[in-house]
């Protein structure tokens, strides 16, 4: 063998590896974004649940203020209901 076949397959063998090791790297990277993504998700599942809580928080109370405002300020009635 010649030094320049030695020179290519020590290069080839070299590039293997390298290639070998960087798809490794990406397949773990990726493995994290996947993981990253579910936990990302859970986050916005808790902030919809937490939202939609609150607003219907805000709904019943808007309910109960109409209620109260309807037992405590009653409209005076008009002569003309007054007439029906």
């Amino acid at each position: 063998m010649t030094t320049t076949q030695i020179l290519l397959i020590v290069v080839v063998v070299v590039l293997t590896v390298l290639s070998t090791l960087i798809g490794v790297q990406i397949y773990q990277v990726l493995l994290e974004l996947k993981k990253a993504s579910r936990l990302l998700n859970q986050v916005l599942d808790n902030a919809a649940q937490v939202s939609q809580t609150f607003s219907q928080s805000i709904v019943n109370f808007s309910t109960l203020f109409s209620g109260l405002s309807a037992i405590f300020f009653k409209k005076p009635k008009t002569q003309n209901e007054g007439k029906k």
